[in-house]
């Protein structure tokens, strides 16, 4: 058997799942995971061990599988891909290497591989190994080249361009190689993925100094499967001591100098003290979109104010609940700024208003530096980063106050939060490629990335009317599993939660398809979320479909014979669409159309659906050169990736052999001198015959007969002769050649003779009246026996060796042309005691004292017994008195039939019994059977009375429970 490469991948397929695993051969395939970088390109060890046998290509299949996706497969020295990066080298395949080469990899290859190799006709081995992919991040770290003591820093580290998205990014700091993480004043901003499928991410941290922190370094440390350790990207940030101006020169300069800080001094604190501009305070401004549970930055920018003592104080109303951070900006004692914020600044508390339940949600404020203005006034900007909660803090109202150190005039700034959330993103319904009839069916919509989590998530259906049927399994996920079920639905959720707080569904609608109740059906997912202004809904229609069964060819007749008309019939079953082509092949060679007869109708299955049927009738005249030959049924359907076969290979074609007349020699034969009957059976196949000669239905034996074969134009011929010496019984016998052969399935084919003697009378054909004789019935048996020479002859009728007692009537002799005629008729009742007996007619001549027979069977049906229920004589029995069991069995012929007596495993012999055969009225004959038995023992006792009759084959079993006290 090899592969035809012409074929499709499933019957490949097909042949490694019907393969029976054989545990001879294995596939050697890397266990542990392999690990592969984007980009680059990877070997998948697939080799062939165990089998010591040079491979051969056309019995040779590798299949690689991607999940359920195919990649590339190899079968009968024919190598094809799917996949344009992968590479499958076929002088490597010989040699029993079957690895697969992916050239630049990309994240979309990670996954399970499978490696399927088929030796025909029986050796199969299959291998699965996993492939990660990872794609390994840039990473980048801003930061300012130094910082005074005392003052802020703000350091920056880019992770780009990571796949997969589980990553660790962390800040340290420390001297001589002793590294801490930093804890504090951490902003991470959530991860965000790229069209490529890869993700970025970035980490912020401030820093305020102290003189323990000069020569400390800062470093983001990133931890993530594409490094072979922990990659490290170290801060350009230098940490350095406060620079003051102190003069050295001379004594002049000291005094001038110290005369303008006294001016100064006096300058500062007389508009300190006397001097003051109110501050100017801008709208609340939202730097970011308002989105649940993403990073919110609202800044407030303050300008124009002195003296530079300010208050900046941020709060957040909910109703009459208001939650505050005040920050002060202080410039007593110190050249630079300092903040403090008043207890619980870092969180707000919120919950039920019952005290029922609460969430701590982190507030972050960030203030700039001060900058001073040439008038001499002072600006700042104060930002608050926290991430809302839509169902908390939609409408919520954030208020920013602003006062002056010694004033009671407060500007207030007010905004009302807006917040957003992220609708779903909806996959189309994703169906299998092949949807069979009654065969489970999973319908999964994925739902992706959208917040908050309340969503709600239902199926219905629109049948082929246009209406509409709600199938009442609306689900609210929640994070792990959750299933409903009604009728022969099944829906089910699984939900997953993201970092950055987004999450997924995969709702799963299960069944058990058929063409009845879902083909042309549209099925849809309806989502309904917060988002939405009106539910979201996909939608797919079902085209269910049925393999097409094929049933062995059978032919008519059912052995094919040469020169003679063929008719192979395929039938092709339970399919669905109808539409189907079908074709005929003698071993590679198309068969005309016009010998191919289609008749195609509907069925209904066990189920109730409709599917199709066709018989495909091929027509042809077979030859000789037919022999060995094979014929082919292929089917292309839809649902077939490949035509599915059905073949019948004509191993023997016969010819049905043709027998002449027999020729008797000498033509005229005579009562005591030898006879040769000779017949020709002509061309016939193939050789093996059998030849019988018979006379009447006495078998003639082989030692008389002689047979000569021969062959001609690749048949046979044979003459087969048979002698014997004739007796005057022999008058009027038939004669009869029976030839058995290959071609012929029922009855033997036969050539007859009558054999006749000159100057013997010719006896006729019995005749019945009523044709069809029946029991109990009168009959009419007629015969004529005709050219008789001579008046001096009489007619009798016998029955077993004694003479008809019944009414005779004989007509003659009467002259004729031919000679003397002898007419007889005899009527009688038709009993069981005619069957299968010789009825004879004799002629005897009175002169000769001659005597010739003509005997005869009647046709009779055997019957089977009706059989009675056993009887008994008496009732209340006690213990040791003697019972008679009796039975009947009734109209029944012939007379052949047994009756045995039995208790549990004791029979009983015929001398225990009685028998009474009699012969019915209707002919038919009836048997009683009379059992004596003594009560004795056991208080009850099971007879069984079994009556066979052999002629018919009919067993029937009576019991009896006899019961005495």
């Amino acid at each position: 058997m090899a592969f035809n490469p012409g074929h499709p991948p499933l019957l490949f397929i097909l042949l490694l799942l019907l393969a029976e695993t054989n545990s001879d051969i294995k596939v050697q395939m890397k266990q542990e995971p392999i690990h592969v970088l984007v980009h680059e390109d990877v070997s998948l060890e697939c080799l062939l061990i165990g089998y010591n046998n040079n491979l051969q290509s056309e019995q040779l299949g590798v299949l690689w599988n991607f999940g359920e996706e195919n990649i590339c497969s190899y079968k009968a020295g024919n190598l094809s891909k799917n996949w344009s990066n992968a590479e499958l080298y076929e002088e490597d395949i010989i040699k029993k290497n079957f690895t697969l080469v992916l050239k630049n990899v990309t994240i979309n290859h990670e996954g399970n591989y499978r490696c399927d190799v088929l030796i025909l006709p029986y050796h199969r081995a299959a291998g699965m190994t996993t492939l990660q992919v990872s794609a390994r991040p840039s990473v980048t770290v801003t930061s300012p080249e130094a910082v005074e003591v005392g003052r802020e820093a703000s350091l920056m580290c880019e992770v780009n361009g990571y796949y997969k998205p589980s990553i660790n990014i962390e800040w340290i700091e420390g001297k001589n190689n002793s590294m801490d993480v930093i804890n504090n004043n951490v902003c991470r901003a959530p991860a965000r993925i790229d069209q490529k499928g890869t993700y970025s991410a970035s980490v912020q941290i401030i820093v305020e100094p102290t003189k323990d922190d000069i020569g400390k370094q800062y470093a983001c440390r990133v931890k993530h499967r594409s490094f072979p350790q922990d990659h490290i990207e170290v801060a350009r940030l230098t940490v350095r001591e406060q620079t003051f101006d102190r003069p050295t020169q001379a004594l002049i300069g000291t005094v001038v100098a110290l005369v303008a800080v006294i001016v100064t001094v006096v300058l500062v604190v007389c508009r300190q003290l006397y001097y003051t501009v109110p501050p100017k305070v801008s709208e609340i401004k939202a730097l970011t979109q308002t989105i649940h549970k993403e990073m919110l930055k609202l800044k407030v920018d303050v300008s124009g104010f002195y003296p530079c003592t300010i208050q900046i104080t941020w709060k957040m109303k909910h109703g009459t609940r208001v939650t505050k951070e005040e920050f002060r900006k202080l410039d007593k004692n110190t050249p630079y700024l300092r903040w403090r914020n008043t207890p619980n600044n870092n969180n707000i508390e919120t919950g039920s208003g019952n005290g029922s339940g609460e969430e701590t949600v982190q507030w972050k404020i960030m203030l700039s530096h001060d900058t001073r203005n040439r008038d001499g006034t002072y600006s700042i900007s104060s930002e608050l980063n926290f991430e809302p909660d839509i169902e908390r803090d939609n409408g919520a109202e954030i208020i920013c106050e602003v006062r002056q150190e010694g004033s009671t005039n407060v500007v207030s700034k007010q905004m009302i939060l807006n917040v957003e959330g992220v609708p779903p993103k909806v996959s189309r319904i994703i169906t299998p490629s092949l949807l069979l009839h009654n065969t489970p069916v999973a319908l999964t919509c994925l739902i992706n990335y959208y917040k908050p989590q309340d969503i709600g998530v239902s199926w219905y259906k629109q049948c082929r009317d246009g209406s509409e049927e709600d199938l009442d399994l609306q689900l609210s996920p929640c994070i792990g599993p959750v299933s409903r079920s009604k009728g022969k639905y099944i829906h089910e959720t699984e939900e997953l939660t993201f970092e950055d707080h987004t999450h997924s569904v995969t709702s799963m609608l299960t069944f058990k398809a058929t063409i009845e109740e879902d083909d042309g059906v549209t099925y849809a997912c309806r989502i309904s979320h917060l988002t939405l202004m009106e539910p979201l809904e996909v939608k797919e229609t079902l085209k269910i479909k049925a393999y097409p069964v094929m049933e062995a060819i059978s032919c008519e007749p059912v052995k094919p014979e040469l020169e003679k008309q063929l008719v192979l019939i395929s039938k092709i079953h339970s399919f669905y669409p109808s539409s189907i082509n079908i074709t005929w092949w003698k071993n590679d060679e198309l068969l005309p159309t016009s010998g191919i007869r289609n008749f195609e109708e509907d069925q209904i299955d066990t189920n109730g659906n409709s599917v199709f049927v066709i018989w495909s009738h091929c027509d042809m005249c077979l030859t000789l050169e037919d022999r060995g030959k094979k014929l082919v049924c292929r089917v292309e359907h839809e649902t077939l990736s490949e035509p599915m076969e059905s073949e019948y290979i004509l191993h023997e074609i016969a010819m049905a052999p043709k027998i002449g007349a027999i020729q008797c020699y000498p033509t005229v034969p005579e009562p005591g001198k030898e006879l040769t009957l000779s017949c020709e059976i002509n061309r016939y196949f193939p050789k093996e015959i059998q030849a019988q000669w018979y006379r009447g239905n006495i078998r003639i034996d082989k030692a008389h007969v002689e047979k000569k074969e021969r062959s001609v134009d690749d048949v046979y011929e044979m003459t087969s002769t048979v002698k014997f010496t004739p007796t005057i019984a022999d008058h009027q016998m038939e004669l009869r050649l029976e030839v058995c052969h290959s071609t012929i399935s029922k009855e033997p084919i036969a050539e007859r003779l009558i054999l006749l003697f000159p100057g013997f009378p010719l006896f006729s054909p019995f005749s019945m009246e009523p044709p069809q004789p029946q029991y109990g019935k009168m009959l009419a048996l007629k015969c004529t026996v005709s050219e008789l020479n001579s008046e001096d002859f009489a007619v009798r009728w016998t029955k077993k060796d004694c003479p008809f007692s019944e009414e005779i009537q004989n007509n003659g002799p009467t002259s004729t042309e031919r000679g003397y005629t002898i007419e007889s008729v005899i009527r009688f009742i038709v009993t069981a005691e005619y069957f299968e007996k010789d009825i004879i007619f004799e002629l005897f001549n009175k002169g000769t004292r001659e005597t010739y027979t003509h005997p005869m069977i009647l046709p009779l049906e055997a019957m089977s017994p009706q059989v009675s229920e056993i009887k008994c004589n008496k009732h209340n029995l006690s213990d040791g008195e003697r019972v008679t069991l009796s039975c009947s069995a009734t109209e029944f012929s012939p007379r052949d039939i047994r009756i045995l007596w039995s208790r549990g495993w004791t029979v009983f012999d015929s001398e225990q019994s009685t028998e009474t055969l009699t012969l019915e009225e209707n002919g038919l004959y009836r048997l009683n059977s009379e059992l004596v038995v003594t009560a004795r023992g056991t208080k009850e006792a099971d007879f069984l009375c079994e009556v066979w009759h052999q002629q018919t084959g009919t067993l029937v079993e009576r019991k009896y429970a006899l019961t005495y006290s």
